[in-house]
């Protein structure tokens, strides 16, 4: 799945970079991560292009998503969120092996998955930004759930919210 879907839809077509960059987009959900990774994403699209890490992206390609994305969040969580981890950490990987630009939208729910991530980056060589959303918690609370950033379109292919 990894090498024969993922790859060509999300990761290919990069510019390799002598300097790469990984930017860490940090913020609660409903803190405008989206709207800040798409204006971060321009910028890095006119150095080469991107990766973008958002974990979102990684789910849809398990085989019993569009299943699963009907019924509660919890089982389908349960379903796909080990086989998505596992591509996502295999996405890491590769970006930091191809030396590609990294988008990695993160939640701060998982400090030290994060910082052995920037860890890891910076021993690849990859120059680290980091952009933290600091939004009150009694605005993002009275947000809407948004059905995700990412969604299957009827073509069958994920892609990010705003792209297709």
């Amino acid at each position: 799945m990894f090498c024969e879907q993922i790859v060509p839809e999300l990761l290919a077509g990069r510019e390799p970079q002598a300097q790469p960059t990984v930017v860490f987009l940090v913020g609660q959900h409903g803190a405008g991560k989206s709207r800040v990774a798409s204006i971060v994403g321009e910028v890095l699209n006119g150095r080469g292009g991107f990766a973008d890490l958002d974990s979102d992206l990684y789910k849809p390609y398990h085989p019993r998503y569009d299943e699963l994305i009907g019924r509660d969040d919890k089982l389908m969580a349960a379903y796909i969120g080990p086989d998505s981890w596992a591509w996502l950490a295999q996405a890491h990987e590769y970006v930091r092996t191809q030396r590609i630009n990294a988008l990695k939208p993160e939640t701060g729910q998982d400090s030290k998955g994060a910082a052995n991530h920037l860890r890891a980056y910076r021993d690849a060589g990859f120059r680290i930004e980091v952009m933290v959303l600091a939004v009150p918690a009694a605005i993002t609370s009275e947000l809407p759930e948004s059905p995700g950033h990412s969604q299957r379109h009827s073509s069958g292919t994920p892609q990010a919210a705003g792209s297709g």
